[in-house]
């Protein structure tokens, strides 16, 4: 992620109050019910508290790898964790429709979180000497 990304990031982020936070939420498990994932509800409540936690932690990795190891072993969906073929296009969208002011170039900042993110928990879920889920926190 380039300076420029973490910044459309967090100012994306910022820019939701409470009852646009409900609204991503809602929006979000609409998308993950149309993507037919499980628990569609529990999953976007878990992923919009997971990225209120996690997006101030974008511009530290060891602070953020460590974090979201803790979370994704709370993950209520399935697989072990959120990927972004499923829940990472599934909140880009939801974000898109409620985010004020929603840019090509905020859509490619979100993305590169995402795939941040899975490269953290791809990284350790690939590793042979990785600790189970249930160790990470």
């Amino acid at each position: 992620m380039t300076g420029d990304d973490l910044r459309r990031v967090v100012d994306s982020w910022a820019a939701l109050d409470a009852a646009a936070r409900r609204e991503l939420q809602r929006c979000l498990a609409a998308e993950l019910d149309n993507a037919a994932v499980d628990d569609a509800a529990d999953c976007a409540t878990w992923l919009v508290d997971a990225v209120g936690e996690l997006v101030g932690r974008l511009a530290v990795p060891t602070e953020l790898g460590q974090r979201a190891r803790a979370l994704a072993a709370t993950w209520p969906g399935r697989p072990g964790h959120p990927r972004f073929g499923c829940e990472g296009c599934a909140w880009l969208q939801a974000m898109g429709s409620v985010a004020p002011r929603w840019t090509e170039e905020t859509d490619t900042a979100w993305r590169h979180a995402w795939h941040l993110l899975a490269e953290i928990l791809d990284e350790d879920s690939l590793s042979p000497f990785a600790l189970p889920p249930r160790e990470w926190a």
